[in-house]
């Protein structure tokens, strides 16, 4: 094959990989789009209060602070969680028999010393891809259960891909949403 039949498929081939990026890009906005609409769906549904204005301005958030306000916040959430589901009046309780686990189950503490990449939803297709990768690997060197494998995935998203996750999870419950394989 000659240069110019080299160059001309080379750019053929990079105007293929345009056209899949412009079209993930144009999934992933539709699927944004929707995931607004549902999260306004949700708000509409559970009657929330429309927010308080206020005359005097308050100061911006900066990503530290929301992150501590995330980490802060998620442990109260999973206990208040557990509680509703450990509820006599819960009918999605679970009423079998308990069993043992033999598996030494990992905390978050130590799937986090793993150091996992942390995914917030705009990294586009390689940065997901990655993202997969680097947490297969921390799974399989902290020889992780596979029941905890959602919950400590989970762990790692923030900002978008957090925000998706609580929407998609929420309305089947945190419990049964950590058991998808």
């Amino acid at each position: 094959m000659n240069s110019n039949n080299k160059i001309s498929l080379a750019r053929f081939r990079v105007n293929e990989l345009g056209d899949v990026i412009n079209d993930m890009n144009a999934r992933h906005q539709a699927d944004i789009e929707n995931l607004m609409d549902s999260i306004i769906e949700l708000k509409n549904r559970m009657k929330i209060p429309p927010k308080r204005t206020s005359i005097s301005e308050a100061p911006a958030m900066t990503q530290v602070a929301i992150r501590k306000l995330v980490a802060d916040s998620v442990p109260a959430a999973l206990e208040a969680q557990a509680a509703t589901m450990a509820s006599a009046s819960n009918p999605n309780r679970n009423t079998g028999p308990t069993e043992t686990l033999v598996v030494k189950t990992i905390n978050y503490k130590e799937f986090i010393s793993c150091q996992p990449f942390y995914f917030n939803g705009t990294e586009g297709a390689v940065g997901l891809i990655r993202w997969f990768e680097r947490t297969k690997l921390v799974f399989s060197r902290s020889r992780c259960a596979k029941e905890n494998k959602v919950t400590l995935a989970t762990g790692t998203l923030i900002d978008d891909a957090l925000s998706w996750w609580n929407a998609y999870a929420q309305p089947m419950g945190m419990e049964q949403a950590n058991q998808i394989t």
